[in-house]
Order: C-alpha cells, then sequence, then structure tokens
C-alpha cells in the first residue's frame, strides 16, 4: 500500500512534486514511466545513483538518456510474462514484434535471443524446486518506505 505522503508538511519543492506523484497509482501499465523512478527509488535507481549520482540525476531530470540496448530488458520480461500468465504472456508477445525475425532464412521464427529465453523457459518450467519456490501471485508491484523515502 502506498502510503500517503501528501498530508505531510512539505519543506521543499521537490518533497511537494513527490506528494503528487504518489497520489498517482502505481501500475504495470506506468511502472517503467519516468515519474514513477522520481517518485520511488528502487534497486534499479539506486545502483544508478551508486554508479554515478550526476548521470543519474540527469536521467532522472529528463535531461539526459542513456544509450542502450532494450532487447536484454525485454527478454527478461518475455521470461517474467510466461510464468505470470498464459494470458499475460500472449499479450506480452503481441506487443514485442521485434522478437520474430521479418527477413532471411529465419523470418517468421523467433530471434536468437529469445531462443534463449524459450530455453530458460523450458528449465525452469522442469526444475522441480523452482516449481515448489516459485508459486503464488506473480509480478506483484510491491511498495513501501525505507528511511522515510517510498520505494517500489
Amino acid at each position: 500500500m502506498i502510503k500517503n505522503l501528501s498530508k505531510t508538511k512539505s519543506t521543499s519543492k521537490t518533497s511537494s512534486t513527490t506528494s503528487v506523484m504518489l497520489d498517482q497509482k502505481l501500475t504495470p501499465a506506468n511502472y517503467y514511466e519516468n515519474w514513477t523512478d522520481r517518485a520511488y527509488m528502487s534497486p534499479t535507481v539506486f545502483k544508478r545513483f551508486l554508479a554515478c549520482e550526476a548521470e543519474a540525476l540527469a536521467e532522472l531530470q529528463g535531461k539526459w538518456e542513456p544509450c542502450m540496448n532494450s532487447t536484454a530488458l525485454v527478454v527478461g520480461n518475455w521470461l517474467h510474462s510466461y510464468f505470470e500468465s498464459e494470458k499475460a504472456h500472449a499479450k506480452f508477445v503481441d506487443e514485442h514484434p521485434e522478437a520474430i525475425s521479418s527477413r532471411g532464412p529465419s523470418k517468421g521464427h523467433l530471434k536468437k535471443d529469445f531462443k534463449i529465453a524459450e530455453s530458460m523457459i523450458e528449465a525452469l518450467s522442469d526444475d522441480h524446486d523452482f516449481n515448489l519456490l516459485y508459486q503464488g501471485d506473480k509480478e506483484v508491484i510491491v511498495t513501501g518506505e525505507i528511511g522515510g523515502y517510498p520505494w517500489k
């Protein structure tokens, strides 16, 4: 549950802005939006600050965008969506046509990175211990507070 910080007295423009942002519900559709990284700390954002504070702050402020290949993120989410539910995975696959080769001899087949994801899915599906541990609600958004700061 998100603690509503808007009732606390704001001491700066930043805390006031954060309070307004926390009034918006965090959902799977907006989880990766920039405003959520400004409103909530996360392991990813924390690691960015550990690596380079100036770079992390510039990214949060929209002044800089990292050059990155998003394939690893999409491949990871491909795997996660599979174990979330059949419906979630079908939706994810439909939303990511870039996973399918569109030319050459591999046209119509999964690209290499997604074939690897499929082999990971197969390995995890066949792993008895994984199936014992990975039960219950999947991909649930969890928020809380650490040291007075909201985390997602």
